[in-house]
């Protein structure tokens, strides 16, 4: 698609005085020297050693000399060592500026759908008409016939895959480039370059404005020089600061503890026993008046009896006669006449607590026997 001649012309274009290496400088030494040993413009050594100025020289002087042609040129410097080595923009440049047939539109299509570049679902979305009214699957049925479409909707049915990559699969990038225009395929690889970086936007690009300060307004020099003779005028002395000494902590000093003998376990002190007059009994019922009855002496007693003791044997009796007249007198009655108040009062002070007044239990009546003291 381009000739050896335009390839020389595009990659180092020369005249008699003058000459632009747009490819040497870029291939390493051990790449470029053997290329300029088998044009037998320099040796072997030699070739390694050189500079990209001498080198640029070296295959200037051989073009203009006719030692080498564009039929050399072409031959010595093979597709992998552009490809691998060059810049890709220029390459892309170059490639695009010749004339594309459907076979080099088909290569490229089917090398960037490979390399992934771009996918189906992109291609869809780019691929449409000069006016963009017409775009995708619409485009692609438009140069198709009746059993292209007919075969086409097939393949979708076979494989079951309807999604976008299952389209471009069934229909084939060889009937989408004999089938769809030149002029439509080309658009989508600028697109593809444009998406890989091989090219830049045509757009220029706007360079951003510098920021205006904002303007600061101007007031009148009245108003300044009021303002100065108004302001007050700094202390020198409050400029100066009190250097003070740094406050000192205290913190206090361990005191030694001695370890104290171990001490025998004091026995917890009993609680003091409790006066039973400050214990407070309950509000006892107003004791009901009884009728005065005859209790003997041996019942005033409330104490619960006591074991009983071997009685001791009885003291002589002593005769009637020594037993003076006068002890008749105080023992004039077994038995004594006492109320029922008196003896609840005589019960409160022999015991803390005392039963109510109902709850007293009377003691039978015992009958009564016949004295035994003398009678005078």
């Amino acid at each position: 698609m381009r000739t050896p001649q335009e390839l020389l012309t595009h990659f180092f274009p020369y005249s008699e005085g003058t000459a632009t290496d747009r490819l040497f400088h870029f291939l390493p030494r051990e790449v470029r020297g053997p290329i300029l040993t088998s044009w037998g413009v320099r040796g072997q050594k030699s070739a390694l050693r050189d500079s990209d100025d001498k080198v640029r020289a070296v295959v200037h002087d051989a073009l203009v000399a006719g030692d080498v042609d564009a039929s050399m040129f072409e031959a010595s410097l093979a597709a992998d060592v552009f490809v691998r080595w060059i810049d890709l923009p220029d390459w892309w440049s170059f490639w695009r500026g010749g004339k594309l047939a459907k076979y080099s539109i088909l290569k490229a299509l089917e090398a960037g759908y490979d390399l992934g570049l771009f996918d189906a679902e992109w291609f869809l979305q780019t691929v449409a008409s000069k006016d963009g009214k017409t775009r995708g699957t619409d485009l692609l049925s438009e140069g198709l016939s009746k059993a292209d479409l007919t075969e086409w909707l097939r393949a979708i049915y076979l494989t079951a895959d309807g999604s976008p990559r299952g389209i471009v699969a069934a229909l084939g990038w060889d009937q989408i480039v004999s089938k769809t225009p030149d002029e439509v395929l080309i658009a989508v690889l600028d697109a593809i370059a444009l998406k890989v970086g091989l090219k830049e936007d045509g757009k220029a690009k706007e360079e951003p404005k510098p920021k205006e300060e904002p303007r600061v307004k101007e007031e009148p020099k009245a108003k300044e020089e009021a303002k100065a003779k108004a302001a007050p005028q700094p202390d020198p002395l409050e400029d100066i600061e009190e250097t003070r000494p740094p406050l000192e902590t205290w913190t206090p000093a361990p005191v030694p503890v001695d370890e104290a003998e171990p001490r025998p376990a004091v026995p917890s002190a009993k609680p003091a026993a409790v006066p039973i007059a400050s214990i407070s009994r309950p509000e006892a019922k107003p004791a009901r008046k009884l009728p005065a009855i005859f209790i003997p002496a041996s019942a005033r007693q409330t104490d619960p009896p006591a074991e009983p003791k071997p009685a001791a044997p009885p003291p002589p009796a002593a005769p009637r006669d020594s037993v003076p007249e006068e002890s008749g007198n105080l023992f004039r009655d077994d038995e004594i006449s006492i109320s029922a108040e008196a003896f609840d009062d005589l019960l409160s002070e022999r015991s803390p607590s005392v039963r109510p007044a109902e709850e007293v239990d009377t003691p039978p009546k015992k009958e009564k026997r016949p004295s035994k003291r003398p009678t005078g």
